[in-house]
């Protein structure tokens, strides 16, 4: 009874002593423009035969951020540590501060005794019009041309079958020259 009582004593002070996993998320730009692409990467390493990971699976939009690309995910060995790292391609279509929000990553120990989760970081991102920001966002426009008696539209473009083409009308005053 007491070898059993030492053993189980020792086992759980090793555990203690164990590396947490740890996760790290980062992008390539904080700043894009309307459509622009970014490069949103996670890492995630943990000692070697210590714990099991269930990676996170995105939606196709998080966010305000759609998804374009899901990248494989690489794993590496180094220094006693297994390292995980997928790399996801998102743009955004609407303009303001964006926020790509948290992801969980489910992590149980190897035995199966505990099971915590893991969130990513959440990360702003500030998506714009225009490098100098000038153009005015989109509902300001709208809000404009109505306010002259104009009226605006969009209609899909079907060559490319990307993208839309947004048209606009303002009357026009008539005016006699003197």
């Amino acid at each position: 009874m007491v070898v059993i009582l030492i053993v189980a004593f020792l086992f759980s002070f090793q555990n203690a002593d164990a590396q947490l996993p740890t996760v790290k998320t980062s992008v390539d730009k904080n700043n894009i423009l309307i459509g622009q692409q970014i490069n949103y990467r996670v890492q995630f390493s943990m000692p070697d035969n210590t714990y099991r990971l269930a990676w996170f699976s995105m939606p196709d939009s998080v966010g305000n951020f759609n998804v374009i690309t899901r990248n494989k995910i690489d794993s590496s060995f180094s220094n006693g540590n297994l390292n995980f790292s997928q790399d996801i391609i998102l743009t955004s279509f609407d303009s303001g501060r964006q926020v790509i929000p948290p992801q969980t990553l489910s992590v149980s120990t190897f035995d199966g005794d505990s099971t915590f989760n893991l969130f990513t970081d959440s990360i702003a991102i500030n998506v714009t019009y225009s490098p100098t920001d000038s153009i005015m966002p989109f509902h300001d426009i709208k809000n404009i041309i109505e306010a002259h008696g104009g009226i605006i539209w969009a209609e899909n473009n079907k060559d490319d079958d990307q993208g839309a083409t947004f048209s606009f009308s303002l009357p026009v005053d008539s005016y006699e020259n003197n």
